[in-house]
């Protein structure tokens, strides 16, 4: 019996909506070439990370009668016209087909001078939701004025350009999904440079790249999407304020000297103590560590990720006298660092003097290496069990390390986190670390009228430091948001101010290293008024502001987030008897708001990625909360742009190159189904009728990998099905239950556009398919689908993804069915978190409302969602706990 799927309950989706509908974006089908040049700033092609100012003043004799500007920009613009922010683009691209934006500033302009300003970001490395093309930006379009003249508007030498060295450009990523944390200095921007009388005449010339089509940009097409709203958002309160005290963990950062992937070192110091005492070795570290204190190997800890001060405690007994410390450091790639700190088991911090090679002495260690650290196949990293010569018979030279002449010994400067004049690349762990405190007792205090922030009426809170000691605020903004965090401040030259995000409170804490993501920013103040917003957009509900040697009083007027929402038509409603729903919808209807992007995204906070499952969840519910067609119908052409020679498509583009590895077979299956979802909710044919040769391509690879019973076996790539418990081996029954699904709605989308041949041949593979599942996953002892089938021995691992998808489609007979739906139903009332993250519980709903179970699908929404409501959300987790992203398509 050939069934699909179909949306679900709206109010039972761990997703939900964004935005309003507005102004469309002026997108004509078959656009004029352009006649401007693509220009930057010259030097390198690609440079990371960097920052530049563009200007065009030009005089109209007369008032205009039309104008019109198209915009692109690699990576990102923001477009000011006589002072006016338009907003910034483009939208999400492959280089190939590199979107533009259009605007109609014929009301903007006036006779006089006129200026149009822009500010441009090139990334400099891919990103998940940016392909690396080079640095350029172009404006296409001119001005004709009610008096007949005709006025080139369009970038090339007659613009200026200037590159933006007020941000930091050597910092390192917020993590491998996202771009760069914004540290700037607000004494470097040329002031008022969008307005209209600004002087840029030391600016130089735009240097012109050459006119579309260049490359990359073989394409200029125009965005399908429409102009996003702004919003100017304020929080709600401020919940904690006090002082800060400057971290003081000892850092090592062996990059420095020995740049390298795959490898170990060796670090070593002595440590002084004026007593015996037992005491604790706070410890971070990026990948594998290995600590020998006196020569014993006390600590080991093979682990990958981000280096977090504090996030390991080893016990050591110190003793009266000169104490030998050894780090052996394990590196994969990227950063390759160590922080250090000595307490004691009360936790207060133990002053002690270091020296190197016994010797009193400053801040310094001694390091050896780089050796070896080949990954072998089986994941396991073999230089960090390897012994090498620093660490032979460390034991019997009383802990200090053996010469090695092929690795001598080199000295390394230890680093004191400087908080305020140093240390940019490591702005989130300072703050996450630094000791907060009730502010002292000060005359005139150190924070005085905290809640003035939340509201620009004049009023302003005034925050004071002193030498090592800074004040901050916590604020709230009631739920997440997303956008650009802004300031208005009256500051002291020179003085810092930081901005660390967070979606939850660790205590009173925002840790802005959650998750290993680097979530905070720097500005660096000038004297006067001044007005601070980040460049790109960040994803939080707290706020932490750290201000720091400030040579005066800071005065804070406001505090608030610019939200460039995706435009949407709210005419969805749900209200019943029980208020719990009625929350989880409003909830998740919000949840759906934020991740609808300049695509369908899997979360604003961690990745803004187009992942494909977590898209067409999102694009189900959007048919019926907000009825937008322009996110999905993009993002499907989106995907089909990443189709590989061999038919296989991305779980995620347009990405960086990482991105080649994230073949998702499930995820390509969901691709088709999101097709013809499109299909059933909008009638329009015309882009089954663009994707289908991509459709048949797909098919034909899934074909190739079908074994002689029918059913896909051994499958490459990533399958994922979910991130719970699934047994993914072999015959994968839920991996063949989306491969199902697929065609049988590439069959529906093949009679839509008249290929009967097709319609044919793809309704009798899913017949094959859909019988050798009921009869190959199938447990007669456990009367319930098992997850997969390797030869002839059958999984003993039935998950809810095994008995889900085959209700939900009509696999097996009308037994089978019902004993793997009161599986479910069962599963689902011993434990409603424990089976399928929220993203799978989709599909287990579905199964439950197909066959009737409506009291155990409203059990597991009330359940499951009533666990993030009483963990304070305000959005929808990604899991059922609060370890991953809080807000989750």
């Amino acid at each position: 019996m050939a069934t699909r799927f179909r949306p679900i309950a709206i109010a039972t989706l761990a997703c939900a909506a964004t935005l309003a509908r507005a102004q469309q974006n002026a997108n004509p089908s078959a656009p004029a070439p352009f006649t401007a040049s693509w220009v930057w700033i010259g030097g390198d092609a690609s440079p990371k990370n960097a920052y530049a100012y563009f200007r065009k003043a030009v005089r109209l004799r007369s008032d205009p009668s039309r104008a019109v500007l198209r915009v692109s920009a690699d990576s990102r613009y923001r477009l000011w016209v006589n002072g006016q922010l338009l907003g910034g683009g483009p939208t999400r691209c492959d280089p190939e087909t590199q979107s533009f934006d259009s605007y109609d500033v014929t009301t903007l302009l006036h006779a006089g001078i006129n200026a149009i300003a822009a500010t441009v970001h090139h990334v400099g490395e891919g990103t998940f939701s940016y392909i690396l093309g080079r640095a350029g930006f172009i404006v296409d379009g001119a001005v004709t004025t009610l008096g007949g003249d005709v006025v080139d508007l369009g970038t090339g030498e007659s613009w200026r350009c200037l590159g933006a060295d007020g941000w930091t450009r050597d910092l390192q990523r917020m993590d491998v999904q996202l771009d760069f944390p914004e540290v700037f200095d607000m004494r470097k921007e040329p002031v008022d440079f969008r307005a209209v009388d600004f002087d840029d005449s030391a600016w130089i010339p735009a240097v012109s790249i050459g006119k579309p089509p260049v490359a990359p940009w073989t394409s200029l097409v125009p965005s399908e999407l429409p102009r996003f709203k702004q919003t100017v958002i304020s929080p709600r309160s401020v919940i904690d304020a006090g002082e800060v005290a400057d971290a003081r963990e000892y850092h090592v950062d062996l990059r420095t000297i020995m740049a390298t992937d795959h490898a170990v070192a060796y670090v070593a110091t002595q440590v002084e103590s004026d007593s015996d005492r037992d005491a604790v070795l706070t410890l971070g570290n990026d990948d594998g560590v290995r600590v020998f204190w006196n020569g014993v190997d006390v600590f080991s800890r093979h682990a990958h990720g981000a280096a977090k001060p504090g996030d390991q405690r080893v016990p050591i007994a110190m003793r009266r006298g000169w104490n030998s410390l050894v780090f052996k450091v394990e590196q994969l790639v990227g950063e390759w660092e160590v922080f250090f700190d000595f307490e004691g088991k009360s936790g207060e911090r133990i002053d002690v003097t270091l020296a190197t090679g016994g010797a009193a002495g400053g801040a310094t260690v001694e390091v050896a290496g780089p050796y070896p650290n080949p990954e072998q196949p089986s994941g396991v990293c073999a230089g960090f069990d390897t012994v090498y010569p620093p660490e032979v018979d460390l034991a019997a030279r009383g802990g200090r390390p053996a010469d090695d002449r092929e690795h001598p010994w080199r000295p390394l400067a230890l680093e004191r986190d400087a908080a305020a004049t140093g240390a940019d690349r490591e702005v989130a762990r300072i703050l996450a670390t630094e000791t907060q405190r009730p502010a002292a007792a000060t005359t005139p205090p150190r924070i005085a009228d905290a809640a003035s922030v939340l509201v620009a009426d004049g009023r302003v809170a005034t925050l004071r430091t002193a030498p090592g000691i800074g004040a901050y605020l916590v604020i709230d903004f009631g739920r997440e948001v997303f956008g650009r965090p802004m300031i208005q401040i009256t500051g002291a030259k020179g003085g810092v101010l930081d901005l660390g995000y967070s979606e939850k409170l660790d205590g009173k804490r925002v840790n802005p290293t959650r998750g290993d993501v680097r979530y905070a920013d720097r500005i660096r103040l000038r004297d006067g008024a001044q007005t601070f917003e980040t460049f790109e957009k960040r994803a939080f509900r707290y706020l932490k502001l750290s201000a720091r040697d400030l040579a005066g009083p800071l005065y804070v007027d406001f505090v608030g987030l610019r939200e460039e929402a995706y435009p949407l038509a709210d005419y969805s409603e749900f209200e019943c008897s029980d208020p719990l729903l009625n929350q989880i919808f409003a909830v998740s209807k919000y949840t759906l708001r934020l991740c609808m992007e300049d695509a369908y995204i899997d979360c604003p906070w961690r990745e803004r990625g187009q992942w494909w499952g977590d898209a067409r969840v999102e694009a189900l519910v959007n048919y019926v909360v907000f009825g937008d067609t322009a996110l999905v119908r993009k993002g499907l052409r989106q995907i089909g742009q990443s189709q590989r020679p061999d038919g296989s498509l991305l779980a995620l583009y347009p990405a960086s190159s990482i991105a080649k590895d994230f073949m998702i077979p499930d995820y390509v299956a969901i691709w088709i189904s999101s097709i013809w979802d499109y299909f059933v909710f909008t009638g329009d044919v015309a882009p089954l009728r663009e994707l289908f040769p991509r459709i048949e391509k797909t098919l034909a690879w899934f074909a190739s990998l079908e074994g002689p019973e029918g059913l896909l076996r051994d499958v490459k790539g990533w399958v994922f099905i979910d991130w719970a418990d699934v047994d993914k081996r072999g015959e994968c029954g839920p991996l063949n239950a989306f491969y199902l699904a697929a065609l049988d709605d590439a069959s529906r989308i093949a009679e839509a556009v008249g290929r009967a041949d097709r319609a044919s041949e793809w309704k009798a593979q899913a017949t094959r398919v859909r019988e050798a599942y009921g009869k190959r996953l199938w447990s007669p002892d456990a009367k319930r689908f098992v997850d997969c089938r390797v030869g002839d021995e059958l999984s003993t691992h039935a998950s809810l993804h095994a008995n889900a998808l085959p209700v939900i489609l009509g696999i097996g007979s009308e037994e089978q069915r019902r004993s793997a739906t009161e599986f479910l139903c069962a599963a689902v009332e011993k434990d409603p978190t424990g089976g399928a993250s929220p993203y799978f519980d989709t599909y287990v709903l579905e199964a439950l409302f197909r066959e009737g179970r409506h009291a155990d699908a409203l059990s597991l929404i009330r359940r499951g969602w009533k666990w993030m409501l009483d963990r304070d959300a305000t959005t929808c987790f990604e899991m059922y706990d609060d370890s991953a992203s809080l807000c989750h398509g």
